[in-house]
């Protein structure tokens, strides 16, 4: 599992779901650079990815 896995949920939005799903995507990518399946800086660019989905 990959950053690009990761990035392939659902649409962030303003539901309650769809904070779940962003919860859950943060720890993943938590998981995985502590796994080292994922380095900081790929950490680093998903949580961005993530930061402008939910605008």
């Amino acid at each position: 599992m990959g950053l690009k896995t990761v990035m392939k949920a659902a649409p962030i939005g303003e539901t309650e779901d769809n904070r779940l799903i962003l919860e859950f995507q943060i720890r993943v990518l938590t998981v995985l650079v502590n796994r080292g399946v994922l380095s900081h800086g790929q950490l680093e660019k998903g949580l961005v990815l993530l930061k402008e989905r939910t605008r």
